[in-house]
C-alpha cells in the first residue's frame, strides 16, 4: 500500500523525482438551483465564491431575485446553515463574497415582481421566432 500524504507526516518533506504520479484530488462541488441560465453542479475551483458559481451556470435570469441569494451549507453531521447574500451589493463592493465549499447548495430564488415581465418576455420571443414558420407552413 502507498502512504498517502496526510497520513503521515514524514511524508511532506518527501522529493519527487522524474516518474513519479501525483494525485491531487478535486476540491469537491457546489449545486446551482433556481433562477440561473444553467442550474447544476459545478466543480469548485481555487478560491471560488458564490458569484463565480453563479457565472458558471450563465448567469441569474432576468426573473431571478439577486438580492436574496441563499448559499445552504451542511458542516459534517451538524445542522445545515443558511446564509442570504445579496449579488448586487457584492459587485459594487458594499459587500464581500462567500467562498464556497464542497457541498454548498446556492439556491437563485424568483422576484415575483420580475414574473409578469419575464413572461411576457418569453411570449414575444416565441411569436418572433415561431411566427414565420407558421406562416410559411400555412401556405401564406
Amino acid at each position: 500500500m502507498i502512504p498517502t500524504i496526510g497520513s503521515d507526516a514524514r511524508f511532506l518533506a518527501l522529493p519527487v523525482r522524474p516518474g513519479d504520479t501525483l494525485n491531487v484530488p478535486e476540491a469537491g462541488n457546489v449545486t446551482v438551483v433556481g433562477w440561473v441560465y444553467k442550474p447544476g453542479v459545478v466543480t469548485i475551483t481555487k478560491n471560488m465564491s458564490v458569484l463565480e458559481a453563479i457565472s458558471a451556470c450563465g448567469g441569474p435570469l432576468f426573473a431571478a431575485d439577486v438580492s436574496s441569494v441563499q448559499v445552504i451549507r451542511r458542516t459534517g453531521n451538524g445542522p445545515e446553515t443558511v446564509a442570504t447574500l445579496n449579488l448586487d451589493d457584492i459587485k459594487t463592493g458594499k459587500a464581500t463574497d462567500v467562498q464556497v465549499q464542497a457541498n454548498d447548495v446556492i439556491e437563485m430564488p424568483y422576484s415575483v415582481a420580475r414574473i409578469p415581465g419575464y413572461a411576457l418576455y418569453y411570449a414575444a420571443q416565441g411569436i418572433v421566432s415561431f411566427g414565420p414558420a407558421a406562416l410559411v407552413t400555412s401556405g401564406l
